[in-house]
């Protein structure tokens, strides 16, 4: 090994020196084909496997009346976002893994040693994929996500405080959010802000309230922006059921309120933030936030670096060997990360280690392997070697 080491590092001939520099050339180019190939399928499987999941409880949640199904897409398109954010370094783990084991199974990388070509050399082309990638996950991650949490926020808040009128259908009953409430309108306006003939049910503490009226609008506060129905020239009965206490009200207007503007109540959460309003924040919970969105590019890197040494398998195992404990390893960083994140917003750990210390664990394990798959003396010479090249 150490003879071709120097080999390497200390060609004799110009000749020999553009044979060394064409093959890496080539080398590079190949695994970088590689793995952005497989990188791509295993995106885009991942996220097909999430955004069906995503689907389906939307549809759901539609059929039961908790959302209008015409956001479902708008919903869909920036849930993708924050999906991406969180499966890209697990693709990009994955991708590298995958690589390796097809290329030990056809005894790719036994020829690609035999000739020389140390693991050093190897992170050489994943540094190429890697890089640029990990400058698009730092985007996506500290602003893009930001971004789509602040517009999901509004269409929730938008869709909620018309949920309630915009199912309502001329000539059917349309059961409240509440589910205590149910509304029937024979005639609605094109722009749905006139309606005509309406009846209201409702139940308060045990007691029944019927509600009707000729004509009704919608009318939307100016300085809250909650919204209300309104009623105009109608009659409310009000009683219990089985008794004959009950009391007939005539009113000339009447309002009930459809949905209370809780963005403008509850405010931005962290995660809705931008980046440079955490950067100037002291609030431990901003702070951790902060470093998660940092997290996601900088997992993405270790898992790379990781992935290099993990990928050794048996041949006779196949490209699949250590895919199983690749996704253990991905899902205890993970969970490691959000329970650094719960640490540092309950003041547990300092907030300059915050979540960093989860890295450092990932950073350790990838020198452990790396040592492991070429051995303490393979690590010790490259080190020498490297000195007396500087």
């Amino acid at each position: 090994m150490e003879m071709w080491y120097k080999l390497f590092l200390f060609p004799k001939s110009h000749t020999q020196f553009l044979l060394i520099q064409n093959m890496f050339t080539i080398l590079d180019r190949y695994l970088a084909r590689e793995v952005m190939q497989t990188l791509s399928g295993v995106t885009l499987v991942l996220m097909l496997i999430f955004l069906s999941k995503l689907l389906v409880g939307f549809l759901a949640e539609a059929a039961s009346g908790e959302i209008p199904s015409d956001i479902i897409m708008t919903l869909m398109a920036l849930k993708s976002i924050k999906y991406l954010t969180l499966i890209l370094p697990l693709s990009l783990f994955l991708a590298i893994l995958l690589v390796q084991g097809r290329m030990y199974r056809d005894s790719e990388m036994v020829a690609i040693t035999a000739c020389g070509v140390g693991t050093m050399q190897l992170y050489k082309p994943l540094l190429f994929v890697t890089l640029p990638f990990v400058l698009i996950l730092a985007g996506l991650s500290l602003y893009a996500l930001p971004w789509t949490e602040r517009v999901e926020d509004k269409v929730l808040n938008e869709a909620q405080k018309n949920l309630e009128v915009s199912g309502i259908k001329a000539g059917r009953f349309r059961e409240g959010t509440s589910n205590e409430r149910i509304i029937y309108v024979e005639e609605i306006s094109k722009d749905r802000s006139l309606m005509k003939n309406m009846f209201i049910h409702t139940r308060t503490d045990n007691r029944t309230i019927l509600l009707t009226s000729e004509n009704g609008r919608l009318q939307l506060e100016e300085n809250t922006q909650d919204q209300y129905l309104v009623m105009l020239d109608g009659y409310r009965y009000e009683g219990t059921p089985g008794s004959a206490d009950y009391k007939i009200t005539r009113f000339k207007e009447h309002r009930i309120l459809i949905k209370p503007n809780t963005m403008v109540a509850n405010g931005l959460q962290r995660n809705a933030l931008s980046t440079e309003a955490l950067w100037n924040s002291d609030e431990l919970s901003h702070i951790a936030e902060l470093q998660w969105r940092l997290s996601m590019p900088v997992s993405a890197l270790l898992l790379a670096m990781l992935a290099l040494p993990l990928g050794k398998v048996d041949p006779r195992k196949g490209q699949y060997g250590k895919l199983f404990i690749a996704i253990l390893i991905y899902i205890f960083y993970v969970n490691l990360l959000a329970v650094a994140q719960s640490w540092t917003i309950n003041g547990e750990v300092p907030s300059f280690i915050g979540i960093w210390w989860v890295h450092a664990v990932i950073l350790l394990l990838a020198g452990i392997l790396l040592v492991k798959r070429n051995g303490v003396r393979w690590s010790l010479e490259t080190l020498r070697l490297r000195r007396v090249c500087t």
